[in-house]
């Protein structure tokens, strides 16, 4: 599971970040500057949300240190704050942040952008899956079966994404739910289990199956011998 440093001194913007990205991510949520540059050293974050407001040091100072530091200069910063303006957005660019939001936001609004930064950052590394059989090109949304190309909508690619990631572990309805809820259709249990009795119909060659968890969700094994 990616991991995510949350940084801001605001404890009700803690929780929101909380509530609105833990089913999906690892999460560390400090209030200062100091908290920050430590946890960066010890909890190795994949990702920095990152407030500029903070009372001990700005945000601006923060990304411009975490930047010459070899062991952080490489993560990528969310700039989050309730500054507002094109100058404010330009300093938190020329200082390396991919993305910045301003407060006060919707919720799913910062998941969506959370994961396509991970998405990003997958496809810019090339990352395949493989499992047995099972090939997963992420950087091409692409799958094989075998050697064979099965061709998978965007939803269905996700869900098997998900669940090569953490083969032999439950992946939870309300999980996949999440992936696939900005598809612009209406989403329900039912739907999901529609895309996994697809899914299994696409992959039936393949040496691993979708195994159902009553009441929890799915999760992919390798079949019996």
């Amino acid at each position: 599971m990616k991991k995510i440093l949350v940084v801001d001194d605001n404890p009700d913007m803690r929780r929101l970040v909380h509530e609105t990205l833990k089913k999906s991510y690892d999460l560390k949520l400090v209030g200062t500057g100091k908290e920050c540059l430590f946890e960066v050293q010890s909890f190795s974050p994949d990702l920095i949300i990152l407030d500029i407001m903070l009372p001990d040091m700005d945000g601006y100072n923060i990304a411009s240190e975490l930047k010459l530091k070899e062991k952080s200069k490489s993560i990528p910063i969310i700039m989050l704050s309730a500054k507002v303006g094109s100058s404010s957005r330009s300093i938190g660019y020329k200082l390396g942040a991919i993305n910045y939001v301003e407060k006060p936001f919707e919720p799913y609004e910062l998941l969506v952008i959370v994961d396509g930064v991970f998405s990003n950052l997958n496809n810019e590394r090339g990352e395949v899956i493989s499992l047995e059989d099972l090939h997963i090109d992420l950087s091409r949304q692409e799958v094989k079966v075998e050697g064979s190309v099965i061709s998978l909508t965007t939803s269905e690619f996700k869900i098997l994404m998900t669940l090569a990631q953490n083969q032999g572990e439950v992946v939870k309805r309300n999980k996949m739910l999440e992936l696939i809820k900005f598809e612009g259709h209406e989403v329900n249990e039912r739907i999901v289990d529609t895309h996994i009795s697809t899914i299994r119909k696409k992959i039936k060659r393949s040496e691993l199956s979708i195994k159902s968890v009553y009441s929890e969700g799915y999760r992919l094994v390798k079949k019996a011998s």
